[in-house]
């Protein structure tokens, strides 16, 4: 684990990676992450200052990592800027110089922005009427070599619950590719009555080859109707999570339409779902773990 020294940026390290602390300070704090045998990865993450000033020496903090990026190189985290009119919606809408500065470090640091999935937004103050505000202040930047090295790589802002931020998470996978699920067997199963039912009804259905074989696929046969089982009975686990998180992005979409009161109640109820939702999913998955 590492960290700044005023504890303002946290990186945390899984079994299994390795990451060694090129610089820290209090804006910025750039490691080299080692997976195995893999070529090391740099990555810096920020949480910018609000002091103008002092963004500018984040600006040039980026400007001088650049120079010892050999390889693959990913800045993210909470710059507080924007560099176009867009990322703003409310406060002052015009091109500022703060704008223009932060593009230029962004440019003289050979970085390029990887875009996102969903909202363009990542930060509002969640307030009522007219001084609401929607900003994109979060993003992930990388250069030429972690595009030629990770294409893959994509950025998505999450929703948000009880944060004024959005979470972004950062993914490889290919979506295009639908791998199959492995099966695992649930201990939240055994404290339903239907279950020792639905067993053995799979287990008794008739299955003409040989013996060897009838054991293979009447294991198969009892993992499907297991699945299918769980998806009615239990899977209200996940699904309210992806209800209440559908019912974020309706609400802020229809909130940047029309900046209502109606809407930001609407929002905030949305937003207590989740939470719920979330508590609901931990506590069953705390007391049925795999």
């Amino acid at each position: 684990m590492e960290d700044t020294s005023e504890g303002r940026i946290w990186v945390l390290e899984k079994y299994g990676i390795k990451i060694q602390t090129i610089n820290a300070s209090r804006q910025c704090i750039s490691i080299l992450v080692t997976y195995g045998n893999d070529p090391p990865l740099m990555k810096s993450v920020v949480y910018a200052s609000c002091d103008k000033e002092r963004r500018k020496e984040l600006r040039d903090e980026l400007r001088r990592t650049s120079n010892l990026a050999n390889g693959p190189w990913l800045v993210c985290g909470d710059f507080n800027s924007t560099v176009t009119i867009e990322e703003r919606l409310g406060g002052a809408p015009s091109f500022t110089a703060s704008m223009s500065d932060f593009l230029k470090a962004i440019n003289d640091s050979s970085l390029l922005d990887v875009g996102f999935a969903w909202s363009i937004f990542t930060w509002c103050n969640n307030r009522s009427g007219k001084g609401h505000k929607w900003v994109r202040l979060d993003r992930m930047l990388i250069n030429t070599s972690w595009i030629s090295s990770l294409p893959m790589f994509k950025a998505n802002h999450l929703t948000r619950s009880c944060l004024d931020h959005s979470p972004v998470l950062m993914s490889f996978n290919d979506d295009t590719v639908d791998f199959p699920r492995p099966f695992h067997f649930q201990r939240m199963w055994t404290t339903d009555n239907d279950f020792k039912r639905v067993v053995k009804e799979a287990w008794e259905i008739e299955v003409a080859t040989t013996p060897m074989f009838k054991v293979l696929i009447k294991m198969k046969q009892l993992k499907m109707a297991l699945k299918e089982w769980n998806k009615t009975i239990f899977g209200d686990v996940n699904s309210n999570v992806q209800k209440a998180e559908d019912e974020i992005v309706k609400a802020e979409t229809a909130l940047l339409s029309s900046n209502s009161d109606a809407d930001i109640e609407r929002l905030n109820s949305a937003q207590a779902n989740l939470k719920v939702a979330l508590l609901s999913k931990s506590y069953f998955e705390s007391r049925n773990p795999r």
